[in-house]
């Protein structure tokens, strides 16, 4: 028969786990088991229990198993996915992609070697797409900034299938530097890589007493980003640009000559019409328009 009470005694002295089993063998040569269970108790924890025959079960104290390694940090190269344990051992997990990836649509992604999107590729970029190497993107949409270390192209030139256009921050009309006598229809600011252009357009009037040669008309002032401005060199004084152009209407036609000066502080420009040679007579109203393109360049001759 089964002696209970050697059995309970060693149960409660909360042995170790192999005295603990020592202890039931013992108490068990002459007696009769009829199973032995592995019991899961959750959070990595087991207990072991034995039935007897007398319908009595006997359960031994938790066991915690022991925690394998964690993982410390994850990279991908070559296309692999490497994964460091913290115990430093790095396991190779193979491929990342096998096979076609239907659609990429993440937050940020930063590529190192190359990527490469097919002519049917459709990619999604929610955050900022940082590229260094070489890159083909085909039908990618970027919602955050693209920053690449080249713009490159395959062949001789860059073929873009859509407009290229900068955002015109740092433009603005400049207020109170307009002529009272004139009346702006358009005024424009284009920048394209190293180049920007402005336009005047309108018309302005001679007024009662009319306008003396050699006299003035005040027609606009931009506000232009320094990072520009700094780029637009004089010719002389404030002065960058001295041209001509024609002014017409009420039977008048002639051309006079057009200055582009410089504010101070290197923040805008400003247009002067000055009507050299025959004055004009008064009550005229006179058309114009006036375009001036600039290169954006260091001084190669400072």
């Amino acid at each position: 028969m089964i002696n209970y009470e050697t059995i309970l005694s060693s149960y409660d002295d909360k042995l170790t786990l192999m005295q603990w089993l020592k202890k039931v063998e013992a108490a068990l040569k002459d007696a009769s088991a009829t199973g032995f269970h592995v019991n899961k108790r959750g959070n990595a924890t087991i207990t072991f229990s034995i039935d007897f025959a007398n319908g009595e079960t006997l359960e031994s104290e938790p066991l915690i198993l022991q925690q394998g390694e964690s993982v410390e940090s994850g990279e991908i190269r070559n296309g692999h996915l490497f994964l460091t344990l913290t115990n430093g051992d790095e396991l190779d997990c193979g491929s990342l992609f096998n096979g076609e990836v239907p659609s990429l649509n993440v937050r940020s992604l930063e590529v190192s070697g190359g990527l490469l999107l097919g002519d049917d590729a459709n990619a999604a970029i929610g955050g900022d797409l940082v590229v260094h190497g070489l890159t083909e993107l085909e039908n990618i949409k970027a919602y955050g900034d693209v920053e690449t270390e080249s713009l490159t192209a395959a062949g001789d030139k860059i073929n873009a299938k859509k407009p290229v256009v900068e955002v015109m921050n740092g433009y603005s009309y400049r207020t109170g530097s307009q002529g009272s006598n004139v009346t702006l229809s358009y005024l424009g600011a284009c920048k394209n890589g190293n180049k920007v252009t402005f336009v005047w357009a309108g018309t302005f009037s001679s007024g009662e007493s009319g306008i003396a040669a050699y006299a003035s008309v005040i027609v606009c002032g931009v506000n232009v980003p320094s990072s520009v401005c700094n780029l637009l060199f004089p010719i002389w004084s404030d002065v960058i640009s001295l041209n001509r152009t024609f002014i017409y209407g009420d039977g008048v036609k002639k051309d006079i000559e057009a200055y582009v000066h410089k504010y101070s502080g290197n923040n805008g420009i400003n247009l002067e019409l000055s009507n050299d040679g025959t004055a004009i007579g008064s009550g005229k109203t006179l058309n114009f328009r006036y375009e001036a393109t600039f290169l954006l360049s260091e001084n190669l001759a400072a």
